[in-house]
């Protein structure tokens, strides 16, 4: 696991102590009047480390006066960042050059953005007094690095408490990586809230037993992050441009909660049905990835996030030219989805966003629509065959296609908003109803 290094850009200090910043990879250090003179040469500086679950401070002592410094802790050497209920005596040795002392993250605090404050608490003994939070001196981290997860293994990041279990293809080997502590054939017995476990695989074929079988359905509720080329090219899997091998169902009916930090690189070719259903049923994701890539393949995210009836943010979707039911069903039955990405594509394909948003019941805008050409020639194949079907709340669209008919947009706009406003080309004519334009909606034309 790389070091990340963090800096802070402001301080937060009580009983009279300033601050200034400095823009080198430690704290900011603190000028004071009286007796202890931390300055930029001899204040301690700290130098941080990141892995998963922890925040490691390696704190070197150069010059610092006073006897006896004060830490809050829970115990050992874990120095909890989120209470003040417990308080331990540390001598200057204590934190001289040796030694890591581990920061807990508080519970409002993400493992992987770390935009919190973490709050660590030093001052002299002698102002120690009986209620020694009176005195305390308060270092504030306001802004704190960020892993690049890119970079990374796929990661799981435990919301709770159980005993992992996978059900993976025995034809692959597989390797687990419990808590930063190294690369294993087999799964730790138990995790707890806030631990992690990074995965990598070098796969020969898909990683379901079956169709039938969902590969992370009695694993405990996680965060997924990192990237998903390390379940196809294991340790490779940066130099990874491309895969024969889909990862199809992946996360089906799993409890993940969010992959706002999982990371799908650019390819130059992808397996048919890539992420199709990779997170098919998973009723408590609401978070998709931050984007998908600008290029995809046949059947690529078909069916992803269907049935995920929490997700809020769906990831960005800026592909421009796309390929045959590429996004076919992609959020069909996200009913709390009320923004859908943009669709910047102009080239489409046959199927491409066939019933993409069918059911999202909370959608009331559609996504513009600015291909001149939609895909297809019939109703099992057009580009927006039943695109919003049953998106009762939605009641905005504007399309700028020029070659509509009742084939290629086959109940599009079923069971949508009784009124609602519809803008079009000018001079396109467009059928009334559910496959053109609704009755009872208003149109307006632009140029």
């Amino acid at each position: 696991m790389k070091e990340h290094i963090f800096s802070c850009t402001e301080q937060e200090l009580t009983n009279g102590l300033q601050a200034k910043s400095v823009e080198k990879p430690y704290l900011a250090y603190l000028t004071d009047t009286g007796e202890y003179n931390f300055n930029q040469i001899d204040y301690p500086y700290a130098s941080f480390t990141q892995e998963p679950g922890t925040l490691s401070k390696n704190i070197k002592k150069k010059g610092v006066t006073g006897a006896t410094f004060y830490v809050s802790t829970i115990s050992g050497n874990t120095v909890c960042v989120s209470t003040e209920d417990n308080w331990i005596t540390l001598a200057p040795s204590a934190i001289s050059y040796s030694g890591l002392i581990t920061f807990s993250v508080s519970a409002n605090q993400t493992e992987d953005t770390r935009t919190g404050k973490i709050i660590v608490d030093f001052w002299p003994s002698e102002y120690h007094q009986d209620d020694p939070k009176d005195v305390k001196m308060e270092l504030s981290v306001v802004q704190a690095g960020v892993i690049d997860w890119t970079e990374e293994p796929l990661t799981l990041i435990f919301k709770e408490s159980g005993t992992p279990a996978v059900a993976f293809n025995a034809s692959n080997t597989y390797y687990y990586n419990y808590n930063n502590e190294g690369w294993e054939e087999t799964l730790p017995s138990a995790v707890t809230s806030g631990d992690t476990l990074a995965i990598m695989c070098s796969a020969t074929t898909y990683h379901y037993q079956s169709t039938s079988v969902n590969s992370f359905a009695e694993m405990p509720a996680f965060e997924v992050a990192g990237n998903v080329m390390s379940m196809l090219y294991g340790e490779d899997f940066l130099s990874a441009t491309g895969s024969t091998i889909a990862l199809r169902y992946f996360f089906r009916n799993s409890k993940v909660e969010s992959a706002a930090n999982l990371y799908v690189p650019e390819l130059e070719s992808a397996a048919q049905n890539m992420l199709g259903a990779f997170f098919a049923g998973c009723t408590g994701l609401t978070t998709g990835p931050a984007t998908l890539p600008t290029t995809s393949g046949n059947y690529f995210a078909s069916q992803m996030f269907s049935g995920c009836t929490s997700l809020t943010s769906a990831p960005a979707l800026p592909a421009t030219r796309l390929s045959q039911n590429c996004y076919a069903n992609m959020f069909n039955g996200c009913t709390s989805l009320t923004s859908a990405p943009a669709l910047p594509a102009r080239g489409l394909a046959v199927g491409c966003y066939a019933s993409m948003f069918r059911n999202c019941t909370a959608l009331t805008t559609a996504p513009e629509l600015p291909a001149a050409t939609i895909g297809g020639t019939t109703s099992s194949n057009g580009s927006y065959a039943q695109m919003f079907n049953g998106c009762s709340s939605l009641n905005s669209v504007k399309c700028l296609a020029e070659n509509p008919n009742t084939n290629i947009c086959y109940r599009w706009l079923l069971n949508v908003a009784q009124t609602g406003t519809f803008i079009k080309k000018k001079n396109v004519s467009w059928s009334e109803g559910e496959s053109g334009i609704p009755s009872g909606w208003t149109v307006q034309e632009v140029e």
